[in-house]
């Protein structure tokens, strides 16, 4: 018997406040799908939550957290569709921002991936990093020119097309171009696996697309939402694994100096605000001290 035609891969940690808000408007999807969750080792109960709202999926614990690349890899390995869809916990995508994904590649053959446009809660479309990192956007970052983004090198989106790399939110990839390239990379912890992902399936000979007409809101509250010293340093150590794998030594060199720049820059900013203001005092010498660290992890250049 043929499988679904998708398969919704969730990644849970610590997301019990949000998981049924992304379960429920899958539970009137039409096309024929299954789900299935894997609980990165949650402190709550995420997994729990999840049976009432979406009473058929296929639930897998795992008993450590292996970070996001590694649990959707395992996800993606119970998975039976043509097509998954990689969903977090706080993005909601409704039946209607779903289908069109689906429409979208079965119009492309050509493309592997593609994704929506991400909007913020009060409906605002959210910046996106669409791109590639550039060493023009980290210097915009020193210049402060990136903080109303996520991404120095992030925008929304206005247009169906190509582009060079889509976010693992909500992120819809053919199952059989997925496998061809060895999934996500699980060196990966947390960020850049979408951003290296959608890099190998372009070598590959696969095209990237972004569709807008899809719109799912991003709440931004999932497991690395909260914003504390150990984000601050993944995300700069992930960098330095994408660094390592897809830039000239002299051009990792130049983004390694700069991103150690713009990080310790942050850190001055962030003590100089605590030292200002003593109700936001200790959060921010926090804050502070995950830049000062990866600072040091960057002109160090080891992960």
């Amino acid at each position: 018997m043929s499988g679904p035609l998708l398969s919704v891969v969730i990644v849970t940690h610590d997301s019990a406040a949000m998981i049924r808000r992304c379960l429920e408007p899958l539970q009137a999807l039409a096309i024929p799908h299954e789900v299935v969750i894997v609980d990165n080792a949650s402190s709550d109960d995420s997994l729990e939550m999840t049976r009432g709202s979406c009473p058929s999926a296929e639930r897998v614990p795992l008993e450590r957290n292996a970070g996001f690349a590694a649990a959707a890899n395992a996800g993606a390995a119970r998975a039976h569709g043509t097509l998954l869809l990689f969903l977090n916990p706080d993005a909601i995508a409704t039946p209607e921002a779903i289908e069109v994904l689906c429409r979208h590649l079965d119009g492309h053959p050509e493309a592997a991936a593609v994704g929506p446009r991400l909007d913020r809660p009060d409906g605002r479309p959210r910046a996106m990093g669409l791109r590639r990192p550039s060493l023009r956007e980290v210097v915009l970052g020193l210049l402060l020119l990136d903080l109303a983004g996520r991404r120095g090198w992030g925008r929304a989106p206005r247009s169906a097309g190509v582009v060079e790399c889509l976010e693992g939110c909500c992120l819809m990839v053919r199952g059989a171009a997925f496998r061809a390239v060895g999934g996500f990379d699980e060196r990966y912890f947390l960020y850049f696996e979408d951003t290296d992902l959608c890099a190998r399936l372009v070598a590959a000979g696969w095209q990237v697309r972004i569709a807008p007409e899809a719109r799912v809101v991003h709440l931004g509250q999932s497991g690395s939402g909260h914003y504390d010293a150990m984000r601050t340093l993944q995300f700069h150590r992930s960098a330095l694994l994408w660094l390592a794998g897809h830039e000239t030594p002299r051009r990792a060199r130049w983004f390694r100096e700069l991103m150690g720049l713009r990080a310790a820059e942050r850190a001055a900013l962030l003590q100089l605000a605590a030292a200002v203001w003593a109700p936001r005092a200790s959060a921010w010498r926090a804050r502070a001290c995950g830049f000062r660290d990866a600072a040091r992890l960057m002109w160090s250049g080891r992960a």
